[in-house]
């Protein structure tokens, strides 16, 4: 088995993980019954990944991780000072999410086995219509602007 391709894999599996645990985070400070279903929804998703990619990484000989490493450490983080209610919950899970999307687009982009690629595959459909979902939800509540408190404290600055 290449190294490189099982290190990959690993780091896959490591930001899946990270973002089973912001999806928690973010779910728990959500009122709004849709939007908290569906961030458990797409946790979920994350789940699903991290079992596919380390069965794969089992049956190649590899040891998956079971824990957040160091960069998960730190998107937890950012996740748990980020989410103060559903509108700052949402937009720490648009930065997750775009993390997870270009880390599957390059994984997809290097020389991943056949037996790999339908997972990598599905778990970046995954990850599209997370991003799709959130910047929409974003943008349909007019979250992409400053909160005028926000504002306000700019003009004084």
């Amino acid at each position: 088995m290449n190294q490189d391709l099982m290190t990959e894999i690993v780091n896959v599996i490591e930001l899946d993980l990270a973002a089973v645990a912001a999806y928690r985070l973010a779910a728990d400070v959500c009122v709004d019954g849709d939007i908290k279903k569906q961030l458990i929804a797409f946790g979920a998703d994350h789940e699903r990944h991290v079992s596919e990619l380390s069965e794969w990484a089992r049956a190649a000989g590899g040891e998956p991780p079971t824990e957040l490493g160091d960069v998960g450490n730190i998107i937890l983080g950012y996740t748990r000072l980020s989410s103060q209610e559903e509108r700052t919950a949402v937009l720490a899970m648009r930065g997750n999410e775009e993390l997870t999307n270009g880390t599957y687009a390059s994984a997809l982009r290097g020389a991943a086995p056949e037996d790999l690629k339908p997972i990598l595959e599905r778990g970046f459909e995954d990850e599209r219509r997370h991003i799709a979902w959130i910047r929409e939800a974003i943008s349909l509540r007019g979250w992409n602007q400053e909160p005028e408190e926000r504002r306000d404290v700019l003009r004084a600055a």
